[in-house]
């Protein structure tokens, strides 16, 4: 049923609509960026052994990087980082193969980066890294909108569906407790 719903609410999005039917490296990112954090949940709940699964996330980690900057790898971790805090598990961690997951991350991505940075030298890295990504994060490099742009900017592209954002901020808030209880708080 969740599915079906999300389905219809998809299908009578408007910026979905439109932003599918152009070629952005967004789409891609949109995937690695979803995928990542859900494959991270699935190794979570797992009692077996995690390490393989832990690999294709740091696989997935690198693909989105490659997809689009370091954004690739901030959006899940930070995702990842934060929902081990509220579950007050950082431990967890421990129980990932973090060396050989950064190595296979370094390899994919860091590959790239190595080859742009040897062939552009360092203003590719000037260009790439800190003006496109630190800088525009920061907000003093690129378009410059104020910190609160993306909120009507989503309301917009979300209609009709955003119209239930305040009602359903409520009713999460209220069942925060049983979402935790029912594993729904990722």
């Amino acid at each position: 049923k969740a599915g079906l719903v999300a389905a219809l609410v998809l299908a009578t999005s408007f910026q979905w609509w439109q932003a599918a039917t152009i070629a952005q490296v967004d789409m891609t990112l949109a995937f690695f960026v979803s995928a990542a954090p859900m494959l991270f949940y699935f190794i979570y709940r797992q009692e077996r052994s995690r390490a393989p699964r832990s690999l294709v996330l740091a696989l997935l980690l690198a693909l989105g990087t490659l997809a689009k900057g370091p954004l690739g790898v901030a959006v899940p971790v930070f995702v990842i980082l934060l929902f081990l805090w509220l579950q007050r598990d950082m431990v967890f961690l421990k129980k990932l193969p973090l060396a050989a997951g950064a190595t296979i991350f370094l390899l994919v991505a860091g590959s790239w980066y190595g080859l742009a940075l040897w062939q552009g030298g360092w203003s590719f890295l000037q260009r790439q890294i800190v003006d496109e990504t630190l800088l525009t994060g920061i907000g003093s490099y690129g378009h410059h909108q104020s910190f609160y742009y993306f909120v009507p900017v989503l309301f917009f592209n979300t209609l009709p569906w955003s119209l239930f954002f305040p009602g359903l901020a409520v009713f999460f808030y209220q069942r925060r407790l049983c979402l935790a209880q029912d594993h729904l708080l990722y």
